[in-house]
């Protein structure tokens, strides 16, 4: 992408990349490194034509509680997550307009 000075690149974040949390520090901290590891190749391709940017969405409905055998959490039970379509449409926005990263949803972003 660099060679050709054109490529877009949307790294899958989490707003769960900017905080710690006990029983969970696994994923938390690899969203953190996908976080970290966005914003550092984002400043090395500065100077290009190339586009990275990370998506930050919250607790999203997808396969992934059931996966982590998290069906009885607070999130699952209260049915607030987020539509998979809603997030991948703000990380593609984001994206387009050349982003370093989007929080997806309202709620998120309080």
């Amino acid at each position: 992408m660099v060679i050709k000075n054109k490529g877009k690149i949307l790294n899958l974040s989490s707003v769960a990349s900017k905080i710690p949390v006990p029983w969970q520090s696994v994923y938390h901290g690899t969203k953190a490194f996908i976080q970290s590891f966005t914003e550092a190749i984002r400043s090395e391709v500065k100077d290009t034509a190339v586009t990275i940017t990370a998506l930050l969405p919250g607790a999203t409905e997808t396969d992934f509680f059931h996966k982590a055998d998290m069906m009885d959490s607070k999130v699952v039970q209260e049915g607030k997550l987020s539509s998979p379509a809603d997030v991948a449409k703000d990380g593609y926005e984001a994206l387009m307009k050349n982003k370093d990263m989007v929080v997806s949803g309202f709620a998120n972003k309080v």
